[in-house]
């Protein structure tokens, strides 16, 4: 799981609060991140007429707040599926300011059978083996 860093950047400063819904930042993370809360009501019983107490329990979406220029690292990659966050760096509310990572890439010279031939044919110019160097010659008069 790669992990990322946010800056609240607002302009003028002020807090940012980022609503993380269940649909997209628990499906990308993986896990639950949602507060369960119990919900007691009371129904009333058709047959009966009694009213009694029934249980539910809802899930309330975590939230991400950002006070005025401060910086939250170490938050999961699955934080920028949510709509919220995508929103707020879109508006240039928040930075994703995660250090990048640079990895070193070798480069392979290429072969000799590979590299066009520049050279011009024998007896001509030597504005010939590149057509680019004759018109940087060139001056135009008017």
């Amino acid at each position: 799981m790669n992990l990322i860093t946010l800056t609240n950047i607002a302009r003028p400063p002020r807090p940012v609060t980022m609503h993380l819904p269940h649909a997209s930042y628990c499906a990308a993370s993986g896990k639950c991140a949602c507060i369960k809360q119990e919900i007691a009501t009371l129904v009333e019983d058709p047959s009966t007429g009694k009213r009694l107490p029934k249980r539910t329990t809802k899930l309330i979406p975590s939230t991400l707040r950002l006070m005025a220029g401060s910086t939250a690292g170490k938050l999961p990659e699955a934080v920028l599926q949510a709509p919220e966050v995508k929103a707020a760096i879109t508006n240039k509310l928040v930075a994703d300011v995660t250090p990048k990572v640079k990895t070193k890439t070798k480069v392979q010279a290429p072969s000799e059978a590979a590299k066009p031939e520049t050279a011009a044919p024998e007896g001509a110019a030597p504005e010939a083996a590149d057509p680019k160097a004759a018109r940087r010659g060139r001056k135009s008069r008017k």
